[in-house]
């Protein structure tokens, strides 16, 4: 299983996706307020951000305005001085040392693996299959090494439809990663997790990934994945939560983190990472997204206390 947390404070990749854009601005008057904190970046934890930030405001007084733009588009935010923050899903090493730079795992996000078939079977699906199915090998859901995998639940024999995501969203990200793939062939590219919800409920034969949260909204059928010690696992907060388990028998293998990054001279943004590693980490499983483990919460506030 890849190593969901860095050695060193910082991360930083670059996706577009579709633009989500939410104010949370709890304030009597109608104009912004001049001491708003302002991000931008990362869809895939957007139905959590809004809790959070929400919440952070009614804990603390301190409004803030995020820009869900993707990963990419809020680095290049980011890096123009355009916001204080950025949110991103994709881990870029190459950035690890960017000076004056502070990066903290804030939350743990599944991708599920939806699909739209007749009778809608339980499925179970892995690594080698889903990567045939994503480069075109498989074309067709009764191929036999879906039957094989699945008996004795038949196939149909239809097309798969083949839902995919923009190459630079941080879903993308995740998915590649798991696969171990550098690119993904699909005939429909969705721009975001709830346009890949949308084709899956309407699209027989489909199937996609997406965040999980949507999946569940939407009321897809999910598939059943395998991990690392061959055991299908269908995504929940608790298994996703422990893809920071080395082989853990339970883990889901489809997750990733989303980071928070910001100046290190950024006080107030500091203490917001303080908040979301804290009292922010308990928002999490209601949304379907992972809190920290303890363990590692506490080594991050830690390692925020000593880059002061």
């Amino acid at each position: 299983m890849h190593n969901l947390f860095p050695n060193r404070l910082s991360v930083l990749p670059t996706f577009n996706c579709m633009v989500l854009v939410f104010s949370i601005l709890l304030i009597a008057s109608t104009g912004y307020a001049q001491n708003n904190l302002h991000g931008a970046g990362a869809t895939l934890p957007y139905p959590l951000l809004k809790k959070l930030f929400r919440e952070y405001q009614y804990n603390t007084g301190k409004p803030i305005i995020f820009e869900a733009i993707g990963s990419g588009s809020g680095l290049a935010k980011f890096n123009a001085n355009a916001v204080d923050f950025l949110i991103s899903d994709t881990p870029d090493e190459t950035t690890l040392n960017a000076p004056n730079r502070i990066a903290v795992p804030i939350s743990i996000s599944g991708v599920a693996v939806a699909y739209n078939l007749p009778k809608n079977p339980d499925l179970k699906l892995n690594k080698a299959i889903l990567k045939a199915i994503y480069s075109g090998e498989i074309t067709h859901w009764n191929d036999p090494a879906i039957t094989e995998l699945n008996a004795p639940e038949l196939m149909p024999n239809l097309p798969i439809q083949v839902g995919t995501r923009p190459a630079k969203s941080g879903t993308y990200h995740i998915f590649t990663q798991f696969l171990d793939a550098n690119s993904l062939q699909g005939n429909h590219v969705l721009p975001g997790s709830l346009a890949m919800a949308r084709f899956i409920d309407e699209t027989i034969g489909s199937v996609g990934f997406l965040g999980l949260n949507h999946a569940v909204d939407q009321h897809l059928k999910i598939a059943r994945i395998e991990n690392n010690v061959g055991a299908f696992i269908i995504p929940n907060p608790h298994v996703i939560g422990m893809a920071t388990t080395e082989n853990s028998p339970y883990a889901y293998p489809i997750s990733g983190l989303s980071w928070l990054v910001f100046d290190a001279k950024q006080t107030e943004v500091r203490q917001l990472a303080q908040w979301l590693l804290e009292t922010g980490q308990y928002y999490h499983k209601q949304f379907q997204y992972a809190p920290l483990p303890q363990q590692q919460r506490v080594q991050w506030l830690k390692k925020l206390e000593i880059s002061q």
